[in-house]
């Protein structure tokens, strides 16, 4: 499927703190775009790999990714008499979360030519 857009409309008000907008799209700044070329190593489990050098944006959909939430944020600590000479307190912390494409189709990449 392949469509052309002929015209666009341009929202460009950031300067009151909204966001940009282009044809009724949010357009969502990010530091997590890769911009270089991702290689496989050997070993590893990352299936997210690839030359990203030529990557200028992203646009997806929210039924593009999911997550799933096991357990909340849970919080433990000891009493008092956790190792008196060190005069502190043990705490752990636990938290059981996934994310994981759901609909490939709703997720595009732009690059340059």
């Amino acid at each position: 499927m392949s469509s052309t857009v002929t015209s666009v409309v341009l929202v460009y008000t950031q300067a009151d703190g909204t966001v940009l907008k282009v044809a009724g799209v949010q357009i969502v700044k990010s530091n997590n775009i890769p911009s270089t070329n991702i290689s496989a190593v050997a070993g590893e489990n990352n299936t997210y790999h690839g030359n990203f050098s030529t990557t200028v944006a992203v646009v997806m959909q929210k039924q593009a990714l999911g997550t799933v939430k096991l357990m909340d944020l849970a919080v433990e600590r000891t009493s008092g008499d956790f190792e008196v000479m060190y005069q502190g307190t043990l705490m752990a912390a636990k938290y059981a979360m996934g994310h994981g494409i759901l609909r490939p189709e709703c997720s595009v990449e732009i690059k340059s030519s």
